[in-house]
């Protein structure tokens, strides 16, 4: 499926290396640290629809902390991405469970909050595989631990995976994001943006 639109229009010039290291597939663990109105969010969500219609194979699991935090951020930004995107006769989505659909493939994208880590130890994609995994409000979790035992859980049956780490950059240089995100590793991209780079139409 081919949806014709202008990645200048849609993706703030701060991301437009950020888009390239993805998809060229020089970068596949990206952490975006910004305040509000940063474009952080709304990117991943653009990268990871722009990623399902892409790849027939490709299903996302997208994760907050807390499950009652999923409708009023994950969801709403991926209908935003969708919308953008003039993609809405593409995609349907629930709201109990959290799911959004690619109705030509069956492909999905699955919200989840990580209250209880171990509802994930069995969760497949019918299609494909989860290639896309983000962490959203990634301060909320538990530090890295946490984040490596959703991959061991989630990352399998596929060649490549990105991942998509997003948070707020806490004030405590000790916070656990903060520490980790200047740890360097070949393929691990750190971004940070602020409203202040975003166009001003925007």
């Amino acid at each position: 499926m081919t949806i014709q639109i202008k990645i200048d229009d849609i993706i703030a010039p701060s991301f437009r290396k950020v888009h390239r290291a993805i998809w060229n597939g020089s970068k596949s663990e990206i952490w975006l640290a910004g305040g509000r109105g940063s474009c952080k969010s709304s990117f991943t969500a653009l990268q990871i629809i722009m990623g399902i219609i892409s790849d027939p194979e490709a299903n996302a699991l997208c994760l907050r902390k807390v499950n009652d935090t999923i409708r009023t951020s994950l969801l709403s930004t991926f209908q935003w991405a969708i919308s953008i995107l003039n993609a809405d006769h593409l995609f349907t989505w629930t709201y109990a469970p959290a799911e959004i659909t690619y109705t030509p493939t069956g492909q999905k994208i699955i919200l989840k909050g990580l209250d209880d880590p171990l509802k994930l130890k069995s969760i497949k994609a019918r299609k494909g595989y989860f290639k896309y995994l983000w962490f959203e409000e990634a301060v909320e979790f538990n530090g890295m631990d946490e984040i490596r035992n959703v991959e061991q859980s989630v990352m399998r049956g596929g060649e490549k995976f990105v991942e998509f780490i997003t948070y707020n950059p806490p004030n405590d240089p000790a916070a656990w994001v903060n520490k980790e995100s200047k740890i360097e590793l070949p393929d691990r991209l750190v971004h940070y943006s602020t409203y202040l780079e975003v166009p001003r139409a925007w």
